[in-house]
């Protein structure tokens, strides 16, 4: 987790990379992640390399809604772009904040059997592919999370999704 924390703090206090933002599109994107969770996801780039990222998102693994937020700061300098140019590919971290609700009495983050509400942490962490004369991006992302309250739990998630810019 540590490692985690480090790989974060130092994306976010790289200098600015040399390439621009998804070039070819506006700065707002839509749509979806499949995988655990699955969710309707939008990012909104702040400038070339923050952005922020939301969703809601379903498990179909642990039955809980998810909603997120997370600041990211995309890296552009290392990741060559692919079919000479047309798709930018860079890689991104960030850090975030989860709520999730949980009503089908299993009793998983709080060891009780009357549904739960908890909130954590999260660090995503993905690569994304971006066409540069069309408004779409793939990505495929990790998500390590920390619950914190009722208790503290670590957990995974993972999604490959698209979203379309506007």
């Amino acid at each position: 987790m540590r490692l985690l924390a480090l790989l974060a703090l130092l994306a976010l206090t790289a200098p600015a990379a040399h390439a621009k933002r998804f070039q070819g599109h506006g700065p707002f994107g839509l749509g979806v992640g499949i995988g655990e969770p699955t969710a309707v996801t939008g990012k909104l780039f702040l400038g070339d390399a923050p952005a922020l990222q939301f969703g809601a998102s379903w498990s179909f693994r642990r039955e809980w809604l998810a909603l997120y937020a997370d600041y990211l700061h995309h890296m552009w300098r290392h990741i060559p772009s692919l079919a000479g140019g047309q798709i930018q590919v860079p890689w991104y971290v960030g850090i975030g904040g989860l709520v999730l609700l949980d009503d089908d009495d299993d009793g998983f983050y709080d060891k009780k059997d009357d549904g739960a509400f908890a909130l954590g942490a999260r660090v995503p962490v993905g690569i994304a592919l971006a066409w540069t004369n069309a408004p779409i991006e793939v990505f495929l992302e990790v998500v390590p999370h920390v619950i914190v309250i009722p208790g503290l739990h670590v957990d995974f998630g993972g999604q490959l999704g698209a979203r379309y810019y506007f």
